[in-house]
């Protein structure tokens, strides 16, 4: 905003200075803006990546407990047919206290 001193001049010093705040306004508003954006963005790219870890997580997690599941199966049928515990624990990898757990 320019100022007009009694003889009708502008006060040119005064109108630079508003003109270099409005600038520095727009910049710290343009710097605002993109770190609003930056931060947008992410948080969006680590929710993804959370929800992907998660995800595959629960996947390893669900893969090792059916695969945990089954051995115990295949121990409970050995047992059944007759297979010795010493047997039964090569062939499952269980140790002989879960089988022995098992009958």
């Amino acid at each position: 905003m320019a100022i007009k001193r009694s003889n009708g001049q502008t006060d040119r010093k005064k109108f630079s200075m508003d003109i270099a705040s409005n600038l520095a306004t727009a910049e710290d508003r343009g710097r605002a803006e993109g770190i609003d954006v930056g931060f947008a963005k992410g948080f969006a790219n680590g929710l993804a990546k959370g929800k992907a870890e998660g995800k595959a997580e629960a996947l390893a997690d669900g893969k090792a407990e059916g695969i945990a599941e089954n051995k115990v199966e295949i121990a409970r049928n050995a047992l059944k047919m007759g297979l010795s515990i010493d047997d039964i624990v090569k062939l499952t990898s269980l140790t002989r206290e879960e089988v022995e757990n098992l009958s």
